[in-house]
């Protein structure tokens, strides 16, 4: 066992799989892999294989997760090297995400984890390396609810029981006469981090863990018990999937949405999820992090529609009615339906100068040419694409 290769790495253009690996890099983990290769700038992470979710359950956790974990030190210096930063630092902290990616997609059944690598002294330090204290608080207190619903199973187990941090959330809005979760301030987010870490004591018994280490170690656990839990069991059962094929976790450096309203997290598809037309399609949400868009659970949702027309000619008519639905849809859209439509020149430029001033008020990410070019190489590698296409989240950060 000591000589198998349990974690694949990838950022900087490199990586140690590639996207014919499905199988043992589960989905995302292939695509992340193959993204690097072909030039696409990704945040930078490790892939530990679905193997290793086999042998989680085979062969014993703890000893497995012994096994692993010189890998996972391994591959998070590489993320350090990469990033200039450092997981655990009290000056340069390095926070990353953890999710799961099995080689079937499996929408809302597995969990996810934000922020991690937050403590007491992490989220001072991004407040004062960002300037936006608001935006380390708010991080913080995602974490702390992130961790406590996945890995300690603060989660309710059905829609009748009732979230303890929604319920504070919710507290803390009424109190301070307040909508959205938005609107709440930085003493607001500070204060609720505070609660949601005694809640969390006083589910569990024990402190919230501050070590990043310990935090990430039962993050990679959490993710391969949420392939046994019953929702997920449910879903491979209906969907005709292996319970053998095991789900791979994803380790990735960290990118904000929840910044401000110049940033924001959405996802995008090269083909429509129901249909399998070849359409570029998004989804997205400004100051919001990733799992808001799945959620639900801010009203500011935004659905976007870009055709890249082949057969059916996009109209400046149709175009226009898409462009409605918010300003920064506009901006998205009309920025990629004047590079990929088959619109007239004409047609074009009176579109980009009817929404030209969202363009120059919003730097929100979608509108950089980086992700001009991310969504070029991916409608570029579409005929190479199985009928589902290629599907990368974007967690967006500021332009």
């Amino acid at each position: 066992m000591a000589d198998v290769k349990r974690v694949y790495t990838f950022g900087n253009k490199e990586a140690e799989g590639n996207g014919k690996m499905r199988e043992l890099l589960g989905g995302k983990g292939a695509n992340l892999a193959e993204m690097n290769l072909i030039g696409i700038p990704v945040p930078p992470g490790f892939t530990i294989t679905t193997e290793v979710c086999s042998e989680y359950y085979a062969q014993g956790r703890e000893k497995v997760v012994e096994l692993l974990r010189p890998e996972v030190e391994k591959a998070m210096k590489n993320i350090e090297k990469l990033t200039g930063m450092k997981f655990g630092d009290k000056e340069m902290p390095l926070l990353v995400s953890v999710r799961s990616g099995a080689r079937a997609s499996m929408p809302g059944m597995m969990d996810t984890i934000l922020n991690l690598g937050m403590n007491d002294q992490a989220v001072e330090a991004v407040a004062k390396r960002t300037g936006n204290p608001r935006f380390a608080w708010d991080s913080y207190r995602r974490f702390v609810q992130m961790y406590g619903d996945v890995v300690l199973g603060m989660k309710p187990a059905s829609k009748e029981e009732h979230d303890p941090f929604e319920e504070l959330i919710d507290a803390q809005k009424e109190k301070r006469g307040v909508k959205n979760d938005t609107d709440l301030t930085t003493d607001d987010l500070k204060e609720l981090a505070g609660q949601f870490k005694a809640e969390y004591k006083s589910k569990i018994g024990s402190d919230f863990p501050t070590d990043p280490k310990e935090q990430l170690m039962g993050a990679i656990k959490a993710v391969f018990r949420s392939w046994d839990n019953p929702r997920a069991n449910v879903y491979r059962r209906d969907n005709d999937i292996p319970y053998s094929w095991g789900t791979a976790v994803n380790v990735q450096s960290m990118a904000f949405g929840n910044m401000g309203d110049d940033c924001g997290t959405g996802v995008a598809f090269t083909r429509n999820p129901a249909t399998g037309e070849k359409k570029l399609m998004g989804e997205f949400l400004t100051n919001a992090q990733g799992e808001d868009v799945v959620a639900g659970v801010h009203d500011r949702y935004c659905s976007v529609v870009c055709v890249r027309t082949v057969s059916m000619p996009a109209t400046a008519a149709a175009v226009s009615a898409v462009l409605c639905c918010c300003p920064y849809a506009s901006t998205f859209v009309a920025s990629l339906m004047a590079r990929y439509s088959a619109l007239s020149s004409r047609a074009s430029s009176s579109l980009l100068g009817r929404y030209g001033r969202y363009l120059a008020a919003n730097t929100w990410s979608l509108s950089s040419g980086s992700v001009y070019s991310t969504i070029e190489s991916l409608l570029s590698a579409q005929s190479t694409m199985p009928m589902g296409g290629l599907s990368p989240s974007f967690m967006s950060s500021r332009v």
